[in-house]
This record gives structure tokens, C-alpha cells and sequence, in this order.
């Protein structure tokens, strides 16, 4: 069993150990406020998810910056040509065609409906079915099939029209029957926010589809849908008054025709706020690292997050399950978490006595009935594990006791295995050198083939491997620089992968044989992991930035879409006076679906973003202790 950690995840302990720019690193304190950490979600489309109306059109609509209700959800021309041209590209066929029909006075007047060419991608014929809905409100559209082909079908839109339902998720747009909205939430995580939902509607939890999770300590904006069933706008809405001050609805739309898959986004705007700059970082060097970030990007690791804040990381119990050891598993998922002496007396007594009851059980000093009756329900994970230990003959069954867990959950612990060997195989690959360019045993995309989001491992078990568009890179390649470091990929572990051909396949070859497995051994439950690539090297899109001053460590220096929904008082002006005043940081940055901010942010101030580190710079921050210097390569 590995020794219990204190603190949480280390860097090194998940195999994050390199940086790719070679900028001076500069101190920078991350999320001392919950709004210095904004996290919008982008749809398939492009489109950002806002807030926009908490209220159902009476009169009475919320403004959000400062644009109400009716006007939120509508374009102007500009608007509606740029959203056509981006998602139909420079065919203005097309375009011309969808004005034609659209208007009264066209020559597609007498016209029922008429197709557009043939689309098979789904995310792109969804991110079509958007533009149209909100470019074209007096069309609606729905996906046939004719002679095999996936096409979408254009019609003048007809309350009267009888429209069929589809009952899965994934039913294709045109089929009405769920109620989108968006979720604004400070402080709390996505599935805690859709439990509240759940028992003010008396709904289950699973009733609502998301297309991903979003921090915690941050504010964060995302697009939910729930089934139309008894559930209205007007009903989301009326949750506004009584709803906790951390969480507001809005941008209610009645007319969606399907549910939220896991990885259905483009990826996520953020907008984040690094305090306390330090004082001997000029400005210029740090432009020239946001710079050298926007060209070069940064190691695409996994975050400490995807490897959980438990005693023991979430790989190590996947590695444990891959070998179908359960009752290591399940050990390794109720060790509690060890306290720092010097934080004991912090901890709150209640916590305490969860730690004490787990500990107790584990070294056999009490029952598994008399350790679940000391464990809240706050902690689900092991209260399902101890509620089937403490059933008659269940006391050694630990296949069961882990199978007692929540699916995605179970699914979690191996994609922490295949997130750890990633990451290890992007240090190793940086040991090797030449960071420009692949090297001989590279794996690469073909340049005709580019990676898609599912290509990158959201849900690495049910994608495929699209082994057919990876090209393992040749010495002739190496020698021609023929491939640029962006085009180099990693495989997330799976049946159907291929290994890069160097030192980077070696060691994970030399780590499972240590685990006692292979590559084959990625199968769990009847479930086979195919595997999948991630590139080595994310890049951040629509990179801004500029330096402010502030004074106090609790001044707001951001208006979030939440504080002005709830009425906050409006941001005070920041002082001018440079003997009191701090510096910071604020970037706004785009990320795909599969990236990491905090490895944005660890690229760009060379700093751990482990919780050690963050808590030290907290503290810093607020003066409690001495200031460190500012960390270098």
C-alpha cells in the first residue's frame, strides 16, 4: 500500500515534471477569490454559454452586462453572418439558398422544405442545427436519412406540426422534448449544483446531461439540459428565488431536440486573475512569456485533478483494478487522508471523526456497520463500500463492495491509469530533446486526418483508437523536420494503440510489467479500453491579457455574470496610490475540451500547481510568512 499523502497529489508523483517555453518564471497566487477563476463553457458551435435572462420574458427580466432578456438571445446582421460563415464555411450556396427560403418574398416561397448536402458528422450537423435555430427563428430543422446519407432537412416552422420524440440523449436535433439552461455557480462542482436541481424538482440526478464537469473553486458557466417532462422554463426560472446564493439559472430555451453528451463542447473560455505578482518580474518578460505560450503552447499534461484529493491517487486503485485486485482497490479508496500536525487543530471535528472511523475499520478496530454509522453521507464513496461490508457474508466481498460504486466513477480510476502514463511518457519525451520537431519514433496525426476532440480521450473507452491516421514518424522525417512538435501525439492506453518507438514505449512497457499487465489488460467490467491519442502540446486560442493594481486581498477585481445577477455591489475603482497598490495578472484564454488550465498557468509561471505550493503562496499573499524568490527554470 503506498504511504498515505498529506496534502493531496504531487506533481512528480503523477509524472508532471517538464515545461516546454523557456520564459523566467514569476510568483503568482491562483485563486484567492473564487471570481479570480472564470470558466465559461464553449458549444460545438463556438458560441460561449452566458448566463443571460434568470427570469421568463414578464417585464421583469435580470440583466446580465447589461443586455436584457429579449435582446440576448438575438443577432444582428454582422452577427448572423459571421455565425453562417463559420459554420458553413465559404459555401454561400448554401447560405444564399438558406436566405431565399427563409424569406417571404423568395423565390423557395412555394417551397415545403429542401435538403442541405450531406453532413455525417453529428457534431457538425448539431452545431448547424444552433446557427440555423438562432439565425433563422422562423426555420426549423431536423436530420433524415435519404438513400443511406445523413442530411438536414429545412422547414418553415409550424406550432401546429406534430413532432416526434426521441427518448435517448443523442436523438438528433428537431425532435423537441428538453429544456436547455445555463448554470452559473461559485463555489460548488457541477454534480453537487445538479443535486440541488435534483430535490427542489424531485427529479433523479442523472435526469440531467452536461457536456463536462467544471471547478469547483471558481465561477463557472455551462450549458445543462433536462427532459421537457413537467420540467418548463417558467419552472427553472421560479428555482431562482429560492436557489442558494452560489448558483443562478438562466438562458432558458424550450425548443432543444436532444440531451448533453459527455465531451459535446468545443472547449472552455477562462478568464483568471494570478495576484500578487511579483515584484521583480518586468512586465516585458511577462509578456514575453504569454507570447512564447500563444506560439509554442505548453505540455498538454493531465492536471493534479484528474487524479483525485484522496490519501491515495486515483491511478493507483486503477492500476489495482486492471489486475482485478479488489480488496487492494478498495483499501487504497477509504485511507483517509492524513492531516498535518500543525493543522490538526483546524480541522473540524466532525472531519476528524470520519478519518478516525475509517482508520478504526481498516486496522480492524471496528465493524464495518459501526464505522458506516460514524461516516456522513457527505462521504458517498465510502459509505457504498461500507454499506455492502456490513451485509451478512459481505464482509471480505470486495469485488462487490467496488462494484457498489457509480459507474462513471469505476470508469474514472482507469482513465487516471491511462492520464498517469501519458503524462509520464510527455516528461520522458522532453528528456529526450529537440522540442521542435518529432523525432525518429514519433507518433504524428497525418496531416489530411486532424485530431478531433474524441480522438483525445474525454472518454477514451468508448471512442475508437483511429489507429489508421497515425504515422509513426521515420528518420527521414526526423532529419527533414518534416513534423512540428504540435503534430506529435501520445496514446491514453488502451487494446488498439501503438507505442512511440523510442524511449517513451520502452517505459511504459517497463511499467506494466512491473503491474503484472499489458496492454490487453485494459478491459474492465465486459468493457474494453480501445485507447486513444492526445497531442503532446495544447495551444491556447484567443490569448489576452493585462496588468492591474489592487489593494486588499478580499477586493473583487472582476464583475461576474453571477454577482451581477445577484445585485453585488459594482467593483471599487483600484487605487492609485503605487505604495499601497499590488500587482496582477488578468488572461483570458481559450482551451479544447481535453486541456488544462492549471497547466496553462504552471507553463507560464514555472510554478507547482500542487497544493502545497498554492497554499504557501496563499499565505505569502496575506503576509503570514516571509516571501520566497520567484521560481526559476
Amino acid at each position: 500500500i503506498p504511504v498515505p499523502r498529506v496534502m493531496g497529489t504531487s506533481e512528480d508523483s503523477v509524472g508532471i515534471q517538464g515545461f516546454l517555453t523557456t520564459s523566467r518564471g514569476f510568483r503568482g497566487v491562483v485563486k484567492q477569490r473564487y471570481s479570480d477563476f472564470i470558466v465559461q463553457e464553449i458549444r460545438l458551435d463556438g458560441s460561449i454559454v452566458r448566463l443571460g435572462s434568470t427570469t421568463i420574458s414578464d417585464g421583469s427580466e435580470t440583466k446580465v452586462d447589461g443586455v436584457s432578456s429579449a435582446a440576448s438571445s438575438e443577432l444582428d446582421a454582422d452577427e448572423v453572418n459571421q455565425r453562417l460563415k463559420r459554420t458553413f464555411g465559404d459555401d454561400m450556396n448554401v447560405i444564399e439558398q438558406l436566405r431565399d427560403f427563409a424569406s417571404p418574398e423568395g423565390s423557395m416561397r412555394e417551397d415545403d422544405s429542401f435538403l442541405l448536402p450531406t453532413e455525417e458528422d453529428k457534431a457538425k450537423r448539431t452545431a448547424m442545427h444552433q446557427a440555423l435555430k438562432q439565425c433563422f427563428p422562423q426555420l426549423e430543422s431536423d436530420t433524415v436519412e435519404v438513400e443511406g446519407l445523413k442530411r438536414i432537412r429545412i422547414r418553415r416552422r409550424d406550432p401546429k406540426r406534430k413532432r416526434a420524440r426521441r427518448d435517448d440523449a443523442g436523438s438528433e436535433p428537431g425532435n423537441l422534448g428538453w429544456v436547455s439552461f445555463s448554470l452559473c455557480k461559485e463555489n460548488m462542482d457541477s454534480i453537487e449544483a445538479v443535486t440541488t436541481l435534483s430535490k427542489y424538482l424531485h427529479v433523479p440526478v442523472d435526469a440531467f446531461t452536461m457536456a463536462g464537469t467544471k471547478d469547483r473553486r471558481a465561477v463557472t458557466t455551462q450549458e445543462v439540459r433536462i427532459r421537457r417532462n413537467r420540467i418548463t422554463p417558467a419552472r427553472l426560472a421560479a428555482l431562482n428565488r429560492v436557489l442558494p446564493s452560489r448558483m443562478r439559472l438562466g438562458n432558458f430555451d424550450a425548443s432543444v431536440a436532444s440531451g448533453l453528451r459527455l465531451g459535446d463542447l468545443r472547449g472552455n473560455r477562462f478568464s483568471i486573475i494570478l495576484r500578487n505578482v511579483s515584484d521583480d518580474i518586468a512586465v516585458d518578460e511577462i509578456a514575453d512569456a504569454l507570447l512564447q505560450l500563444e506560439t509554442r503552447g505548453f505540455l498538454n499534461y493531465f492536471g493534479l485533478q484528474r487524479f483525485g484529493s484522496g490519501a491515495n491517487s486515483t491511478h493507483d486503485v486503477g492500476f489495482a483494478v486492471l489486475r482485478g485486485d479488489f480488496q487492494k482497490a478498495v483499501r487504497l479508496i477509504l485511507e483517509p487522508l492524513e492531516v498535518p500536525s500543525d493543522e490538526a487543530d483546524t480541522i473540524q471535528d466532525s472531519r476528524q471523526q470520519i478519518r478516525d472511523a475509517l482508520r478504526e475499520y481498516l486496522d480492524g478496530s471496528v465493524s464495518a456497520k459501526q464505522a458506516l454509522e460514524r461516516v456522513t453521507s457527505k462521504r458517498a464513496i465510502e459509505r457504498s463500500i461500507l454499506a455492502v461490508f456490513a451485509l451478512p457474508g459481505k464482509q471480505d466481498d470486495h469485488h462487490s463492495a467496488f462494484l457498489a460504486l457509480p459507474k462513471n466513477l469505476r470508469l474514472m480510476y482507469i482513465h487516471s491509469v491511462q492520464s498517469y502514463l501519458f503524462n509520464l511518457m510527455v516528461s520522458k519525451r522532453m528528456q529526450i530533446g529537440v522540442h521542435d520537431y518529432a523525432i525518429r519514433g514519433d507518433l504524428v496525426i497525418s496531416s489530411d486526418v486532424p485530431l478531433s476532440e474524441e480522438q483525445q480521450g474525454d472518454e477514451p473507452e468508448s471512442r475508437p483508437s483511429h489507429r489508421h491516421a497515425i504515422h509513426v514518424v521515420t528518420s527521414e522525417d526526423e532529419a527533414a523536420k518534416r513534423y512540428p512538435i504540435h503534430h506529435v501525439v501520445l496514446p491514453l492506453l488502451g487494446t488498439e494503440v501503438k507505442l512511440p518507438d523510442h524511449e517513451c514505449g520502452s517505459l511504459v512497457h517497463e511499467i506494466l510489467e512491473k503491474k503484472a499487465l499489458r496492454l490487453e489488460s485494459f478491459q474492465i467490467e465486459g468493457r474494453r479500453f480501445p485507447g486513444c491519442y492526445r497531442r503532446m502540446v495544447a495551444h491556447p486560442d484567443s490569448l489576452e491579457w493585462e496588468m492591474l493594481t489592487y489593494e486588499s486581498d478580499d477586493q473583487d477585481l472582476t464583475e461576474t455574470e453571477l454577482s451581477v445577477a445577484l445585485g453585488r455591489p459594482p467593483l471599487s475603482k483600484p487605487s492609485s496610490d503605487s505604495a499601497i497598490s499590488k500587482r496582477a495578472l488578468r488572461v483570458h484564454f481559450n482551451l479544447g475540451a481535453a486541456a488544462y488550465a492549471t497547466m496553462f498557468l504552471r507553463e507560464l509561471t514555472k510554478q507547482d500547481s500542487g497544493k502545497l505550493t498554492q497554499k504557501r503562496l496563499h499565505r505569502e499573499a496575506t503576509d503570514e510568512i516571509p516571501k520566497q524568490d520567484t521560481p526559476s527554470l
